[in-house]
């Protein structure tokens, strides 16, 4: 039998390792875009730079921080403590709520109009359709079980 404080170290290690692995992944990703990718056109400017700029990062908080936000929610709405604080007071939650689908509204046009720009109707589609996707696992794996 295993100790108590046994299983964490392993997971940690485990989790440890995927971290890291998870890094040499994005670096390579990174170092391939950045030496091997074409250079972009209209971005002589550092205005077009700086929108540009501005379109990655609401495509990196669209697809790591929603999706974070969005996968502990699903969780919460399956768990018992959640559905004690909600009956509580459902009315703070509703405005929280609207907030969050309005970010998401305003991320999920970013995403399709810079899709749009760079790769057409199927550009633009795609962050739209992969969203989703995400979405509908998020729902499948937190959905209740008997």
């Amino acid at each position: 039998m295993s100790a108590p404080g046994e299983d964490f170290r392993v997971q940690r290690r485990a989790g440890i390792g995927w971290i890291l692995a998870g890094g040499v992944v994005a670096a390579a990703i990174w170092f391939a875009i950045d030496r091997l990718a074409p250079p972009l056109a209209g971005m002589e400017s550092l205005a077009a730079r700086m929108v540009f700029a501005l379109k990655c990062v609401s495509l990196a908080v669209l697809f790591c921080l929603v999706a974070g936000v969005e996968a502990v929610a699903h969780e919460r709405l399956v768990s018992p403590a959640f559905w004690i604080g909600y009956h509580r007071s459902a009315a703070g939650r509703g405005l929280g709520m609207s907030g969050m689908v309005i970010g998401m509204i305003q991320l999920l046009y970013v995403a399709y109009r810079f899709g749009g720009e760079l790769a057409g109707p199927w550009g633009a589609a795609a962050p739209i359709v992969l969203f989703i996707a995400l979405e509908a696992v998020l729902v499948w794996t937190t959905r209740s079980r008997p």
